[in-house]
């Protein structure tokens, strides 16, 4: 009896997998996107190596390696600034640091030859060299060039900080006396407020406004209305108490 047959065992990043059974009807085309994006990762850094080799011509060599990486940069900005990918501006800067400071010598961490896998080993080379390294290798040998020649950034200043919004000042609260004299002009807050202020012991009367009128009936009417309504009740009883007594006086 033929003994069935093994699928072949396939590691991918160290982990062993088995092929699937079914394979997708369009796994050729997926094969060619991840190798398009492989070589387009690929042709980006050998062209950006290509381009930082080309600007360092104009490296002036009694310049210091600042000078020459600034004015490269600023000659390049307008096209640096026109390109949408970040990568492209980090990776062409850190080629001109490597490159315009060719001969200082750096550390880098390589994969240790016939050792395949996570082996590396520190190594010390001239900066020139790492133009052709991978670009975390690039990047790490710009930065130690950096901190050689005492041009290293300050923590965050590779991006600008963003800026906090702008304070929107407190709206001015209302004091109780505020809150006292808009709630004094309902009738229904008026009249609770007086009774608890009358509550302790405390006498609430209106007081008594002078008017000013001509003499005519309708100002006499009025006069006579707001007195009413300004004169206790018990002052307005007295009143008409004395002007009866006084009238029966005169007839008699």
């Amino acid at each position: 009896m033929n003994a069935a047959v093994q699928a072949p065992e396939v590691k991918l990043f160290g982990i062993a997998a088995t092929p699937a059974a079914k394979q997708s009807p369009r796994h050729g085309e997926v094969e060619a996107l991840l190798t398009e994006a492989g070589q387009f990762a690929s042709s980006m850094m050998t062209k950006i190596r290509t381009a930082a080799k080309i600007a360092s011509e104009t490296f002036v060599a009694d310049a210091g390696v600042k000078d020459n990486v600034e004015n490269a940069m600023a000659e390049y900005a307008k096209v640096l600034r026109d390109i949408d990918d970040h990568n492209v501006k980090a990776n062409f800067n850190s080629a001109l640091w490597v490159l315009a400071a060719e001969l200082q010598r750096i550390q880098v961490s390589v994969p240790q030859p016939h050792k395949p896998g996570t082996a590396r080993v520190e190594k010390s080379v001239p900066a020139g060299e790492v133009i052709n390294m991978s670009k975390h290798v690039l990047r790490d040998a710009a930065k130690q060039v950096r901190e050689q020649v005492g041009a290293a950034r300050a923590p965050g200043a590779g991006r600008p900080a963003a800026q906090a919004p702008a304070a929107v000042p407190a709206a001015a609260q209302p004091t109780f006396f505020d809150q006292l004299e808009e709630r004094l002009s309902d009738p229904g807050d008026f009249a609770r407020i007086v009774a608890a202020i009358e509550k302790r012991g405390y006498r609430v009367t209106r007081s008594q406004q002078q008017i000013k009128a001509s003499v005519t009936p309708d100002a006499t009417a009025a006069l006579a209305q707001a007195l009413v309504d300004t004169v206790p009740a018990t002052a307005i009883q007295q009143a008409a108490a004395q002007a009866a007594k006084g009238s029966k006086s005169k007839q008699a």
